[in-house]
């Protein structure tokens, strides 16, 4: 039982070592409703990217309108990229791409 509670408590520290999230900062002074970008990417699996906009100072978000379209990209640090268009959502296959990397 402790080999298995060591095994798990490695891999535990590993998976939160290797999934790091780095966050930005958007500076936004525009007089539109801002747009809310949604999305992971997801090595060795198909990445989902989404898009709507703010609404309300509540926080909730409203579609953009049927004219709106938008491309996305993944870039590894070795310059792997992948891109795709979509209206409010649009898919990327990121499944090829090797974990040892980060992406943005």
């Amino acid at each position: 039982m402790k080999r298995f509670t060591a095994a798990v408590l490695t891999l535990v520290v590993l998976v939160a070592t290797k999934a790091c999230i780095y966050p930005f900062e958007v500076d936004y002074s525009g007089t539109e409703m801002p747009l809310v970008i949604e999305g992971s990417i997801l090595i060795g699996d198909e990445t989902t990217v989404k898009v709507s906009r703010v609404s309300n100072g509540l926080g909730e978000t409203k579609a953009v309108g049927p004219d709106f379209t938008f491309t996305a990209a993944v870039e590894g640090e070795d310059g792997t990229r992948v891109t795709a268009s979509g209206g409010t959502m649009c898919y990327l296959d990121t499944r090829s791409f090797p974990a040892s990397q980060r992406y943005r």
